[in-house]
């Protein structure tokens, strides 16, 4: 009976964390998601047809701690999970997958955004 008992609790436990991973993506439009999965948060390009599950790509090294995104544009911060060196990143959406995504030091990264007139802004962590 205890047997059955704990197997029960380690079954609610796992399954409420694979439902809560599912329904915490966040749509960032054009088939872009940002997936929030502790230290591999990253985000992705979904490949999957509509009214099937997810296929992702994933598009920018994890963790990314931080993005922002328009119609055009996703910027995002990621933060290496073994160096810790910050990354920043833009993906242009009105290009092929192949040529959307564009990595960058802190300087260089915030001289694109006003090269390509890109008004979105991340938090200051």
């Amino acid at each position: 009976m205890k047997n059955i008992l704990l197997l029960m609790i380690l079954v609610a436990l796992f399954s409420s964390c694979v439902l809560r991973h599912t329904d915490d993506v966040s749509d960032l439009g054009s088939n872009y998601y940002f997936l929030p999965d502790g230290k591999m948060s990253t985000i992705c390009f979904n490949l999957g047809k509509e009214g099937e599950d997810r296929k992702g790509i994933e598009l920018v090294d994890p963790k990314v701690i931080d993005y922002a995104f328009n119609e055009n544009f996703i910027i995002a911060k990621s933060i290496g999970i073994y160096d810790k060196k910050a990354s920043f990143w833009i993906i242009d959406k009105n290009q092929t997958i192949e040529e959307n995504v564009s990595q960058y030091d802190s300087i260089k990264f915030y001289q694109e955004l006003v090269n390509k007139g890109i008004k979105l802004k991340l938090n200051a962590n």
